[in-house]
């Protein structure tokens, strides 16, 4: 709850009145003290530490909130929200930094986290949301590990709801495309760092001149074509999926123009939605051993 998607989450729900575990990766820093100077209802916002990839630290979120229900709260849900980004082709960057780290935050962490909290919620008959992003719908060439961790979640999702409905649990997917966080305002240093990681050869087959073509267009193309500023909109959809008697399976948050075109590309065969995303990522700068 730092920053982004989780920090409007937290405050949104304390203004409503609920007890809120607002779980931060720097519990000092500038957001968690943001977040309890803007609390409406201070006495019902507890910011905790936790790094979702320590087991140490969800325990110790975990016990504080097992002591709360010794005293009668329950928990009602369990927002997974944490989450990075990387960008780049597939062989760029390290396994380590392109793949592992952003699986063990982005899916590991997620599963770790929902199995803990789970007996809770059962009590409860609580909800469990998952942050995941319309790019668990479709793979987009430059972001295939991002994309990858989000269809995990999306079919974790769809397995954790039809499995906790016998115990009047329920599970909603947040999709949102695009939102103006920090994520996105730094995916042309992310392209840039996991370039920096790349094997020279390698490099050396796709040229400086297709790194910066890529950054380009991602920074003077998508951003300005795609980006929305109204993080509210999926924060408001948290809200809803956990205050609304009947709850949706899924949440779109989008522009409402873009909505059916994410929906289409269910529905049209591959060969066509291949053909859209590679001929709307075209570079001017091909990389240097591609036959013509």
């Amino acid at each position: 709850c730092d920053s982004g998607f989780g920090h409007l989450i937290a405050k949104s729900l304390n203004q409503y009145g609920f007890n809120v575990i607002a779980a931060c990766l720097f519990p000092d820093g500038e957001g968690a003290k943001s977040l309890q100077l803007e609390s409406k209802f201070p006495d019902n916002l507890t910011i905790l530490k936790m790094d979702v990839t320590k087991d140490e630290d969800i325990e110790i979120v975990h016990k504080e909130i097992e002591n709360l229900t010794a005293n009668g709260i329950e928990l009602w849900g369990l927002v997974n929200n944490a989450g990075i980004a990387r960008a780049g082709e597939i062989e760029w960057g390290s396994f380590e930094f392109h793949f592992k780290q952003i699986f063990e935050v982005n899916t590991m962490a997620v599963i770790k986290i929902t199995r803990k909290f789970l007996p809770l919620l059962r009590k409860s008959k609580g909800r469990v949301i998952n942050m995941c992003s319309s790019f668990c719908r479709f793979t987009v060439d430059g972001s295939v590990a991002y994309a990858m961790t989000k269809h995990a979640i999306a079919s974790f999702s769809d397995g954790l709801r039809r499995e906790m409905s016998k115990f009047g649990v329920k599970v909603v997917n947040i999709e949102p495309f695009f939102y103006s966080t920090n994520i996105i305002k730094n995916i042309d240093g992310i392209i840039r760092e996991t370039w920096e990681q790349t094997d020279a050869s390698i490099r050396d087959d796709y040229s400086i001149e297709y790194l910066k073509d890529r950054v380009y267009f991602v920074k003077n193309i998508a951003l300005p074509l795609f980006e929305r500023k109204k993080p509210e909109e999926v924060s408001n959809a948290v809200v809803d999926s956990l205050t609304s008697r009947i709850t949706e399976p899924k949440f779109t948050c989008s522009a409402t123009l873009l909505r059916p075109l994410i929906a289409l590309l269910h529905l049209l065969p591959l060969e066509v939605v291949d053909l859209l995303f590679i001929s709307s990522l075209a570079t001017r700068f091909p990389p240097k051993n591609k036959k013509n």
